[in-house]
């Protein structure tokens, strides 16, 4: 591949990353009696924080800024037949629900305390939401796991 591919390839890299928030979701297989679909997003911030401590603007030692990542996977399978579907999300975040942070200047405070880089395994997702819906008897329907309910 000529170097020329290379750098173009590297700074569409760079732009997905830095610039683009990619989001899809979309039905991967789908057949007369099954589906299987697909969500997923990817989020990344630069975030910064002055003036954290006191009100001196000349004072540099209560600025922070970090680089946070936040991404999420989402799974559903749907059998037609038997009116039944599972679904599974994972993801990751950080600190308060928002962008775990890959790169700290300075100390990344918050109420809870002092906030470090994430690494390793604190950047794997976790398990955010999992249930399995069935037809019990119609029009009743049952639904078990881990999800969030609204009204």
């Amino acid at each position: 591949m000529p170097k020329g591919y290379l750098k173009i390839l590297g700074l569409v890299c760079l732009w997905v990353f830095f610039l683009g928030t990619p989001c899809y979701s979309w039905t991967l297989v789908e057949t007369e009696s099954f589906a299987f679909s697909l969500n997923s997003y990817l989020r990344q911030d630069v975030v910064t924080f002055k003036n954290v401590v006191d009100l001196d603007s000349a004072n540099t030692d209560d600025t922070s800024t970090y680089f946070g990542l936040d991404y999420s996977l989402g799974l559903k399978t749907e059998f037609k037949d038997s009116d039944t579907s599972f679904f599974v999300k994972l993801e990751r975040n950080g600190p308060y629900d928002y962008s775990a942070p890959l790169f700290v200047h300075n100390t990344l405070m918050t109420s809870g305390g002092v906030i470090e880089k994430y690494r390793n395994d604190e950047l794997l997702p976790e398990v955010e939401e999992f249930w399995v819906e069935s037809a019990l008897v119609r029009p009743y329907r049952f639904k078990a796991g881990l999800y969030t309910y609204e009204v």
